[in-house]
C-alpha cells in the first residue's frame, strides 16, 4: 500500500486525535486540523505535532478562507490531498427550548456546511490523482 496524504479535521480530541495517531503510525502523511492552536488547544497541538508524520494546522472550519488556506498549504507542499477525514463535530446538550437560533446555526455550520466546504475543496485534487 502506498503512503497517502491525509487531511483530518477535528483532531484536538476523541476520534480525530486517535485517527491522526493511527494513520501517522501506518506511515501516511497526516495534516491534522484544530482550532486555536496557540490558545486553548496549544498543548494538544504541540503534542500532536511531535508525532512522526503529523503536521498540525490551525483551521476554523466555519471560516472559508481558513479552510482554503489550509488546503492550499497542503497542495503547495505535497501536490495532493488523497484522503479527507471530516471528523470535526459540534454538539449541544440541554433542553432544546433553551437553544438560541445562533446555537442551532453553529451546529449546522460545523456539522453540515463545513464538511461540504472541505469536501468540495479537496475533491478536485483527490479526483485527479492516479489511483494505486
Amino acid at each position: 500500500m502506498s503512503k497517502k496524504i491525509v487531511l483530518i479535521t477535528g483532531t484536538n480530541s476523541g476520534f480525530g486525535w486517535l485517527t491522526a495517531h493511527s494513520v501517522a503510525a501506518l506511515g501516511h502523511r497526516v495534516y491534522a486540523t484544530m482550532r486555536d492552536t496557540q490558545g486553548r488547544n496549544a498543548d494538544k497541538a504541540q503534542a500532536l505535532a511531535a508525532v512522526a508524520n503529523v503536521t498540525v494546522l490551525d483551521v476554523t472550519l466555519t471560516d472559508e478562507q481558513s479552510v482554503k488556506q489550509a488546503v492550499n498549504t497542503i497542495l503547495a507542499k505535497e501536490g495532493a490531498i488523497e484522503v479527507l477525514v471530516n471528523n470535526a463535530g459540534y454538539s449541544m446538550t440541554g433542553v432544546a427550548e433553551s437553544f438560541t437560533t445562533a446555537d442551532v446555526q453553529t451546529t449546522f455550520d460545523i456539522n453540515v456546511y463545513a464538511p461540504g466546504d472541505s469536501s468540495s475543496r479537496c475533491s478536485p485534487p483527490c479526483a485527479t490523482r492516479p489511483k494505486d
